[in-house]
């Protein structure tokens, strides 16, 4: 489909240019590039996990599948948008991908019963630690450090095991924001923890927010992965679209990290969930302007 968006965006002309050199075509076609290159570096990485057979990767698949399928429709999306009226004709194929995507996100669970999985499967992927985990359920203020110890753990380790021996200096600034909002969840996770207690499994507002830092997460530290091996193998003159495409990647990332862990404290959750409360008595929208 990206290739397809791009090849149309070079050969349409308008104001005497293709539109391929407006700005706002560029936005799109990059974005459309480097989210699809985290996408496919997930799946490859949660595929090397599958093939150890001595891992839990469940989790991994969860977050494959939510940053997949929703990026498929973001490029699908985007791609219609660029063929402008020409993606409602059938003799394009942007129509039928448009409509064969959505199901993407609902089938093999929904997306928002598997970010409420990764938000807190951590618990039944503990083996020998399960017992503790679970006193920390039930006493989350006396051993408040045992889920948030094991996420950062697992993040940790996908920094520093084996597939960073050595980050490449150019891939340094990038796997060092990873590394800092590794901590910023594990941290925001425990303070969740400690606010809301036992409660946190009906906390679904937290619990999609911590699951969506982690899937950005996990995909920066997969185009790290990607990057910091074809540098290695290859050398960086040949890495130079893996290092070009993880940055953007990673520059995107780590700003929505960010303010989804911000709003883990700071959000509207009471607004929204008095205007939902407010729709479900109305039985709708209510009062409409333009009758």
């Amino acid at each position: 489909m990206i290739d397809r968006a791009v090849e149309y965006a070079r050969q349409r002309r308008q104001f005497g240019r293709p539109i391929a050199e407006f700005e706002m075509i560029r936005d799109k076609v990059a974005r459309m590039m480097a989210d699809t290159y985290a996408a496919e570096s997930m799946v490859y990485l949660t595929t090397g996990l599958a093939e150890r057979g001595d891992v839990d990767y469940s989790i991994e698949s969860a977050l494959c599948k939510i940053f997949s399928s929703e990026n498929a429709w973001r490029v699908v999306n985007h791609a219609v948008q660029i063929a402008g009226g020409n993606g409602f004709i059938k003799e394009y194929p942007y129509e039928r991908f448009l409509r064969d995507c959505r199901i993407n996100m609902i089938f093999e669970g929904t997306n928002e019963i598997l970010r409420v999985f990764v938000s807190l499967a951590g618990v039944q992927m503990l083996g020998e630690e399960l017992k503790k985990v679970g006193r920390a359920l039930r006493d989350p203020i006396a051993e408040i450090g045992v889920l948030s110890d094991f996420a950062l753990k697992k993040i940790r380790q996908a920094i520093t095991d084996e597939q960073f021996p050595d980050i490449d200096p150019l891939l340094k600034k990038t796997a060092v924001r990873a590394a800092h909002y590794a901590e910023a969840l594990s941290t925001t996770a425990e303070r969740a923890l400690r606010e809301h207690g036992k409660e946190i499994i009906e906390r679904e507002f937290v619990q999609e927010r911590l699951a969506e830092a982690a899937g950005d997460l996990y995909a920066l530290i997969a185009c790290l992965s990607r990057a910091n091996t074809r540098i290695r193998d290859q050398g960086a003159g040949k890495a130079k679209r893996d290092i070009l495409l993880t940055r953007t990647f990673g520059n995107a990332a780590w700003r929505r990290i960010r303010r989804r862990l911000s709003q883990v404290e700071k959000n509207q959750d009471a607004n929204l969930a008095q205007v939902s409360d407010l729709a479900y008595e109305q039985g709708g929208f209510g009062e409409n302007l333009i009758a």
